[in-house]
């Protein structure tokens, strides 16, 4: 009673009560709104939606390593010598700069001491790839202000094993991104979808960057409406956060950025899984600073 009174007495708490039970009403509407495509054009998508409900933890191992050319082996003549080891002490490619997947997950270590040596140089590898994206993808942004620059680094990260495929190595190639052309010279084969995919190769990695920049303002950029948020970046570039989401979304005639965003986990909780996980929107804050 005491309550309603209080209530009674002052009208302008009970407006201010009355307004934010429309907001958390409001919020709840939007929170549960589902993905809107516009069938008529069959490309623009459109949701409330800024925040992803990620169901999953961080101890839940996923499959990131999609990168093209992760299935790849070593075809240079790296047979160890007498007095040189193919590898360096701490497990590190003595003759390259890039490693295969079984490398990269410390098969080829002997013992515990090389692998915990390996663990560290792998690490170093990461934190100086993200800083160096961090930093390429500010000043890209800066040029193609609606893309997010914390899309393009997580982009680079699954595309190019933090830059350790041999594509980024050979190639100048952190997103992927396939070669259509007939000239000999510009591209090199890795085994991806087939063995014998070709992929184009860059004069450096600003060319790289840029060509991939291109791609998503002209093709996925226009699938958004509203504001080109992370979150409907990651919509556009697989037509929803979820395997099912996507396939049906191609059953419509569209394509996708990936195959993997047909599978499960779909590559656009990947992209977010690796945001989060890198503290990549944080880091990319501080560079800014800079």
């Amino acid at each position: 009673m005491k309550f309603w009174k209080i209530i009674k007495s002052n009208y302008k708490l009970a407006i201010l009560l009355i307004l934010v039970l429309y907001l958390l009403t409001l919020n709840y509407k939007n929170s549960n709104s589902d993905l809107i495509i516009d069938d008529s054009a069959n490309t623009n998508i459109n949701t409330s939606v800024d925040i992803i409900n990620y169901n999953t933890t961080d101890s839940l191992l996923f499959d990131l390593e999609i990168y093209a050319g992760r299935f790849d082996s070593v075809v240079i003549d790296e047979k160890p010598t007498k007095k040189l080891s193919k590898y360096l002490w701490n497990g590190a490619p003595r003759y390259r700069n890039w490693v295969t997947q079984r490398e990269w997950r410390g098969s080829h270590c002997r013992g515990s001491v090389q692998k915990k040596a390996f663990g560290v140089w792998k690490k170093t590898e990461i934190n100086n790839f993200i800083d160096f994206m961090c930093m390429a993808a500010i000043e890209e942004t800066a040029v193609y202000t609606d893309i997010p620059p914390e899309l393009i680094v997580a982009q680079a990260i699954i595309e190019s094993n933090f830059g350790k495929s041999r594509l980024a190595s050979q190639a100048n190639n952190y997103f992927g991104h396939k070669y259509r052309g007939s000239e000999s010279d510009m591209f090199v084969i890795a085994h991806d979808d087939s063995p014998t995919d070709k992929f184009t190769k860059y004069r450096s990695a600003w060319f790289s960057i840029r060509y991939h920049s291109q791609l998503l303002i002209r093709k996925y950029r226009k699938r958004i409406r509203k504001e080109p948020t992370l979150n409907r970046w990651l919509y556009a570039l697989c037509g929803g956060l979820t395997p099912d989401s996507s396939k049906k979304f191609v059953e419509r005639g569209n394509s996708v950025y990936a195959t993997s965003c047909m599978t499960e986990p779909c590559y656009s909780q990947k992209l977010k899984y690796i945001i989060r996980k890198y503290k990549l929107t944080d880091r990319i804050i501080k560079h800014n600073k800079k």
